[in-house]
């Protein structure tokens, strides 16, 4: 790899140093790679939490989570959520494997017991120190959501499997702005949800972007079998400093992760200097052009590469491209975005989370 930051590999993790905008300090970042939405039979899964943490761990995953939800088929409790934090917190050890605890927000159609749900969507989250339960009143539309989550000392959620009850789901991405919502899934157990459009014709990932989410690219094996770790390749890879939790939180709070559906693609991605993730404001000091580098290292070869600003411009498709490629582009709009695709064939299977160019001082 030459891009223009120091790079070490291993077999086991890949250090990259570069640079906070802020602060200009150098800073390494490992990869990591998991996922953070599966079920148990505490809700509508099988097994117990300590089968799923167990079987993730011995499938080779640096950090995982479980997520089962907080009313289906019966409302989450107490119990239960302090028995799968003590297994998590059992499992859980600094440099080996970091295991999350959360739980699936599940605003479904009404049915009978749960007459509030309004089939608003469904959320992971994670890191909280509890739970809000979408079939009861105070937690069952999606300001309350919101109102909720802010009001946590800790926690972040995604949106999940977007489309899959339905097109209208979070209200077409019109719900209060919260920085607390980092990423959308782009793939959900076997399937793709990157290439799924909404009524206008935008996919989904593009129009909650152009509706001024700060998100990145996820996506979780959902697991309802005891496939935990084992049900496909696909994977979230996360650049945090170190394998922990306080470090792989960070790293999500900032976006600086992508989806990938096969194994061991490592990839950066950065923009004037900043890795993915990063908001730039007023245009890096007044530079109008973009200046985008993608770099892998993998196994697996990719027959094009696209680079999308604003989600309906595609900026530039290269085919068979020579790794590391950069592409600098002008400015097409006072605030807009940019992320990268990875191709074989005609299928997707890298794409990472966008580099914002805003004009705001503070975008929050």
């Amino acid at each position: 790899l030459s891009l223009s930051l120091s790079l070490s590999l291993s077999l086991d993790s890949v250090k990259v140093t570069l640079h906070r905008l802020r602060t200009n300090s150098s800073i390494t970042y490992n990869i990591y790679y998991g996922y953070l939405h599966s079920h148990t039979g505490v809700s509508d899964g099988s097994g117990t939490p300590n089968d799923a943490y167990s079987q993730a761990k011995n499938a080779g995953l640096d950090f995982f989570g479980t997520t089962d939800h907080d009313y289906w088929p019966q409302d989450m409790s107490i119990k239960n959520w302090n028995v799968i934090n003590k297994v998590a917190d059992s499992f859980n050890e600094d440099g080996v494997f970091t295991a999350l605890v959360g739980y699936e927000w599940t605003s479904d159609e009404a049915d009978v017991g749960h007459e509030l749900g309004r089939n608003h969507g469904h959320f992971t989250v994670v890191g909280t120190p509890g739970w809000c339960n979408a079939g009861h009143e105070n937690c069952e539309t999606l300001d309350e959501f919101v109102q909720w989550l802010d009001a946590q000392p800790t926690g972040l959620a995604i949106f999940n499997h977007p489309a899959q009850y339905g097109s209208d789901l979070f209200e077409h991405f019109n719900l209060p702005k919260t920085q607390r919502i980092v990423g959308m899934e782009l793939w959900n157990r076997n399937s793709d949800y990157f290439t799924r459009e909404g009524d206008n014709g935008v996919r989904y990932y593009d129009e909650a972007l152009q509706k001024g989410w700060y998100i990145g690219a996820g996506g979780g094996q959902d697991n309802h079998d005891r496939s935990w770790g084992i049900k496909n390749q696909s994977r979230m890879a996360v650049m945090a400093e170190t394998l922990s939790r306080e470090s792989i939180m960070e790293a999500l709070k900032e976006r600086r992760f992508y989806s990938t559906l096969i194994d061991g693609v490592v990839l950066l991605f950065k923009c004037n200097g900043q890795h993915m993730g990063s908001v730039l404001v007023d245009f890096d000091n007044g530079i109008r052009d973009r200046e985008c580098t993608v770099d892998v290292s993998s196994d697996h070869k990719f027959t094009w590469i696209e680079l999308i600003q604003n989600g309906d411009y595609v900026i530039t498709s290269v085919e068979n491209p020579t790794l590391p490629f950069t592409a600098t582009m002008p400015a097409v709009d006072d605030d807009e975005y940019i992320y990268a695709v990875l191709y074989q064939g005609c299928d997707w299977k890298v794409v990472t989370s966008p580099i914002f160019f805003k004009t705001e001082k503070d975008p929050w």
